[in-house]
């Protein structure tokens, strides 16, 4: 990501220690949402979401290989447990598909 003075911020989704398709699909979410940012600070509260997202699939039974392995039940879950906050990983794939 590069703020609005040209400075870069990387992220490394490997870090989340998610499956390697799971991060790649985040990792194209997340650089389409950055397209509208111009700061660092933006980039740096939607990773915070994504870590926390990534902490909840890795809590999970069965972490799912890609975000079309999300279930409804899965999600809404997130959702009670975070108010439903944090990244929308549809809103970004399909923005990413675009």
């Amino acid at each position: 990501m590069v703020n609005i003075e040209g400075h870069p911020k990387e992220f490394d989704f490997r870090a989340l220690a998610l499956p390697e398709a799971m991060a790649r699909s985040l990792a194209r979410a997340f650089a389409a949402q950055s397209r509208g940012w111009t700061g660092h600070s933006s980039a740096q509260a939607y990773w915070g979401h994504l870590t926390l997202f990534a902490q909840f699939l890795n809590g999970l039974d069965q972490v799912p290989d890609d975000l079309d392995g999300l279930t409804a039940a899965t999600l809404k879950r997130w959702r009670a447990r975070h108010g439903g906050r944090g990244p929308n990983p549809d809103r970004g794939t399909r923005a990413a598909a675009a």
